[in-house]
């Protein structure tokens, strides 16, 4: 329920399953990565970051083998813009991108948080093989391009996004789009079709939230 309820962003509900959640049953759910990061987000989006970022804290430190643990800790940071805590986690954690392929999305759009897109074009391109066909991983790369100035590299991949998008909208229609699809339309139609088609999109995906 409350994984559900976070990709929805229900937090009326969150809120009411976390507060019949006992302090046992809090400290036995703080070994699970996806209950830590739905409550961290929960309390973040109430405005109570720092004790969103204490939970993490204190998970991370309990739990220090967990890898999922560690990869939405640093898509949290992104999220919440904490720039020198995600550039010390990147630091600490820089040898598991030997080990752990999980990590390369999260360490590239880290990087592009902290304007380094240099450091994630490289972490891009050795997803290129298994995320070439994705819309949301070219995007990804366009903004690594546009960031370093090379913005004709970054046009052609955009373009081949929309394409994609394009392709998947006419083979379902917009109502049986996947809520991922829809972030990929909205997304990309906001500079490939700005105005009326983009704001359709966008109304689309609302039905999600």
């Amino acid at each position: 329920v409350l994984g559900l309820g976070s990709e929805l962003q229900k937090w009326t509900e969150i809120s009411a399953v976390l507060s019949k959640i006992t302090p046992e049953e809090d400290q036995r759910m703080m070994k699970l990565p996806y209950y830590v990061s739905v409550k961290a987000q929960y309390l973040a989006q109430i405005g109570d970051k720092e004790q969103a970022l204490k939970i993490y804290h204190q998970a991370l430190q309990s739990n220090p083998e967990l890898m999922d643990l560690k990869i939405d800790y640093l898509w949290f940071l992104i999220d919440v813009r904490s720039n020198n805590l995600l550039k010390a986690a990147l630091n600490k954690w820089q040898n598991l991108l030997q080990t752990d392929i999980r990590f390369y999305p999260v360490f590239a759009s880290a990087y592009i948080a902290l304007n380094q897109p240099s450091i994630a074009l490289n972490l891009y391109r050795q997803q290129a093989e298994k995320e070439q066909n994705n819309p949301a991983w070219l995007m990804n790369v366009s903004d690594a391009m546009k960031q370093m100035g090379r913005e004709s590299e970054a046009a052609r991949i955009r373009q081949a996004a929309w394409i994609k998008v394009l392709k998947a909208l006419r083979d379902k229609g917009s109502s049986k789009l996947s809520k991922t699809e829809l972030i990929n339309l909205s997304r990309i139609a906001m500079t490939q079709a700005p105005g009326d088609f983009s704001v359709k999109t966008i109304n689309e995906l609302s039905r999600y939230y």
